[in-house]
């Protein structure tokens, strides 16, 4: 059965390196972007998070036929890559972890909503960002529960989110950027290129 484990460990990683970025992306987002609007009462940039928007190039065919998906930025940011990084955790059908960080994605969705209801009404709408803020780091201890040693595990919110800083990039390692580097050296090194 080495075989399988592997497998999944290799799925594991390909789900980790490609969402793991945009979580973290997510996290700045609603720390540094979200946050700040509700601080400052910016109501309509707040609603605007909530708008749907078009995800489709200028050019495309389904943008012109309307047939383009749309969602709100709130949802690209942060909520999708939460939902599609849960089946990275996947089993024989659903795991009780997946079920876990669904549970709180849900609860994060229930808050961003709320925020949504309280626009306008300072106190409440940080009220709900908090919730949202307890469900996200929620999830990433549930995500970093028992995750392989090698990746390294999700940072949470702060309790005291003035001492929040961006997250620096992540180095180039995903398996196409490593799979780039390593034919481009096997490929130079018989024939004598100059990188």
């Amino acid at each position: 059965q080495p075989a399988a484990a592997d497998m999944t460990l290799n799925s594991f990683k390909r789900s980790y390196f490609r969402y793991a970025p945009r979580i973290e992306q997510g996290r700045d987002f609603y720390v540094l972007t979200m946050r700040p609007l509700i601080e400052n009462e910016k109501w309509d940039s707040v609603m605007n998070l909530f708008s749907l928007t078009s995800v489709a190039q200028e050019e495309s065919t389904k943008k012109q036929l309307g047939l383009d998906i749309k969602e709100t930025e709130l949802t690209r940011q942060i909520l999708l890559p939460l939902e599609v990084f849960i089946t990275a955790f996947a089993e024989k059908g659903t795991s009780p972890k997946q079920r876990k960080m669904e549970a709180q994605l849900n609860n994060l969705k229930a808050a961003t909503e709320a925020v949504k209801a309280s626009v306008g009404d300072k106190a409440a709408c940080l009220a709900a960002w908090e919730q949202g803020r307890k469900a996200f780091n929620e999830y990433i201890r549930i995500a970093n529960k028992g995750m392989t040693l090698q990746v390294r595990q999700l940072d949470v919110i702060p309790d005291d989110v003035s001492t929040y800083t961006a997250t620096k990039p992540r180095p180039l390692n995903t398996y196409s950027q490593i799979g780039k580097a390593t034919q481009e050296f096997q490929y130079c090194e018989g024939n004598d290129c100059k990188r």
